[in-house]
């Protein structure tokens, strides 16, 4: 594994914006209403696009029952993995597991897998470890830093990610620092996630995610998904992603699955 060199500029930047959002210090002066706190996704992979649950989200979400316990998890079987922000996928299914354990004080430790079910392809084969660090900054506003290693199998090189993040009524932004990205030039990305309820037990989202560096050109995703609460844990999900890239690598692409969480 790299070692994890952050930056520390990037870190205060991170804590920065944490502490002093302006937008949400106005909405703490006003007359004395609790504000409630935002509990995070289990899985932090609802990173870039559109799962409801990251790219931080490709994870089921965890039942009101799981949500009282420090330990969540689950697992998502899903036609493709999309890779590069949605720039390329698997060539076949991919089994996904993932466990959350809450440490308390907005603190988590995170562990995310993805599995080729071609036992012969290593593509898409991936294991992510990550720190969350969350916490209520007023107004309904929810502040996040998240620092993954992403261990990639193959012939790829392992690689880090420095996530600065804010969330408010269905509305996730974040940005993301990839330093010595897999010993390539040095990446950036940032996002915007909006999810909704559209009808009791059925949720959409839609994102769109900017990416620069990596030592390739430059590319935005468009992205949508519909998920389906099955009930007992188990969801049924479909996503859209619409992927441009200046070199003209890309792949419209339908994914669909089934989760399961506890």
């Amino acid at each position: 594994m790299r070692e994890h060199r952050f930056s520390a500029w990037m870190l205060a930047l991170g804590f920065g914006l944490m502490t002093i959002p302006s937008w949400a210090h106005a909405a703490e002066t006003e007359v004395a209403a609790e504000v409630p706190t935002v509990e995070a996704d289990a899985s932090d992979r609802a990173r870039y696009v559109v799962e409801p649950c990251a790219y931080n989200n490709c994870a089921s979400e965890a039942s009101d029952e799981a949500a009282e316990s420090p330990i969540s998890g689950g697992v998502d079987v899903m036609s493709d993995y999309m890779l590069d922000d949605a720039v390329r996928s698997t060539p076949g299914p991919v089994f996904q597991p993932w466990v959350s354990v809450d440490l308390g004080d907005g603190l988590s430790v995170n562990v995310w897998g993805s599995k080729n079910l071609d036992p012969d392809n290593n593509f898409g084969n991936e294991l992510d470890l990550g720190i969350t660090y969350e916490r209520s900054l007023g107004g309904g506003v929810t502040g996040r830093v998240v620092l993954n290693h992403y261990v990639l199998f193959g012939d790829v090189p392992d690689m880090q990610e420095i996530t600065i993040g804010a969330q408010k009524d269905g509305l996730d932004l974040s940005v993301s620092y990839y330093p010595w990205a897999g010993g390539l030039e040095d990446g950036f990305r940032m996002g915007a996630v909006y999810s909704f309820e559209v009808a009791p037990r059925l949720s959409a989202s839609a994102g769109i995610v900017y990416e620069t560096g990596f030592e390739v050109d430059d590319t935005v995703v468009a992205s949508a998904g519909l998920n389906y609460d099955l009930g007992h844990g188990f969801s049924a999900k479909v996503n859209g992603y619409l992927p441009h890239r200046d070199d003209g690598v890309h792949e419209r692409r339908i994914v669909f699955g089934i989760g399961w969480s506890f």
